[in-house]
């Protein structure tokens, strides 16, 4: 690896350590909504979904680098640092509400149902579907508005 390579990598890893810093703080001011703020929140998303079983499965990251790879130009090493991160900030239910509430308005219908479908086919990637991946699943459908809480109560 060059030392220009190295440079750039240590320059994104910064820079998504001082955003995914900014959003565990509630209190921080968030970027502008921008598409890239939707592709950044979608992918935090699914970082969070990766962590629900407690286990960075290697075909998870896989297909999550596959997956934003049209519009977010990551590394496999890269998703593993927004994961190891995430971990350690302790993200919680309250975060992930707060990063959604800046993504909707920037979202078009279309726009959550794939996402919807992206975080199924995410949970699914490593051939093993966990409870608290399917709880993740269901909060974030909650949040984008698509189920209600009441659908979700029965079934």
């Amino acid at each position: 690896m060059t030392d220009g390579t190295a440079r750039r990598r240590q320059g994104k890893k910064r820079m998504l350590a001082t955003i995914l810093d900014a959003m565990h703080r509630l209190d921080a001011i968030f970027p502008e909504t921008r598409p890239e703020t939707v592709n950044f929140g979608a992918l935090v998303m699914c970082c969070r979904l990766i962590l629900a079983d407690g286990i960075v499965h290697p075909l998870e990251t896989r297909f999550l680098t596959r997956l934003v790879a049209p519009r977010i130009k990551l590394r496999r090493d890269d998703i593993e640092f927004i994961c190891d991160r995430i971990e350690e900030r302790c993200m919680t239910a309250r975060h992930l509400e707060w990063l959604i509430s800046f993504m909707q308005s920037s979202m078009t219908p279309d726009d959550r149902a794939t996402l919807a479908r992206a975080l199924n086919d995410l949970a699914m990637a490593d051939h093993n579907l966990h409870n608290a991946e399917l709880q993740v699943i269901d909060q974030a459908l909650q949040l984008l508005g698509l189920r209600s809480t009441a659908s979700a109560a029965t079934g």
